[in-house]
């Protein structure tokens, strides 16, 4: 098994045999989950399409999945799937930029095209404004690491003006800030995956 494999099987271990849940979250993918709907809403107004939010959890004989986002009636007669990445700040966004697709992600999409029966897919990068109480408790967490006497405190003003600037985008064009890697239904890499 892969190392992501046992990790898994240990996590799930934990959990029924002792009553043990890891928690996995952090601010990354908090903000991730929050920002979601500013990153459709990004992405909508840049491609001129409504995109909806999918809930529904698919499952065929091989795959099961939940896509992020779709164009189309419904998720089982979309004409596009995109998997939104809300970046955390603009080092991670750019990070992405020139970079090939990752593996998972487009095993992933194959997937997602194969519970769908959709042929587009995207994998988009987004960059999008921080929520406010992530900010501020980052703000709290940078004074209790400046040390300073007050909150006042000019460095530590200065400190925090920053930080709120590396957190928020809106003043970067919006077609600045999304990077899409899109790819077609692949269907030998499907049945490979099926087999």
């Amino acid at each position: 098994l892969s190392k992501s494999a046992q990790t898994y099987l240990k996590r799930v271990y934990a959990e029924y045999r002792w009553g043990r849940v890891s928690d996995i979250r952090s601010k990354y993918t908090d903000k991730g989950t929050l920002v979601e709907p500013d990153s459709i809403t990004l992405i909508s107004r840049l491609d001129e399409k409504f995109y909806i939010k999918n809930e529904e959890n698919l499952r065929n004989d091989f795959f099961s999945g939940t896509p992020d986002v779709f164009n189309g009636e419904t998720i089982l007669n979309a004409t596009k799937l995109i998997d939104i990445k809300s970046s955390w700040n603009a080092e991670t966004f750019l990070s992405n930029i020139g970079e090939t697709i990752d593996k998972m992600y487009y095993a992933q999409g194959q997937v997602y095209m194969d519970l769908t029966g959709c042929s587009e897919y995207s994998v988009d990068y987004c960059l999008v404004d921080t929520p406010f109480h992530i900010i501020e408790s980052e703000k709290k967490k940078l004074w209790y690491e400046m040390n300073c006497v007050t909150e006042e405190s000019p460095e530590y003003l200065a400190a925090c003006a920053e930080l709120e600037s590396n957190m928020t985008f809106t003043d970067i064009p919006p077609q600045e800030r999304r990077y899409s890697i899109a790819f077609n239904k692949d269907q030998e890499f499907i049945e490979k995956c099926k087999e």
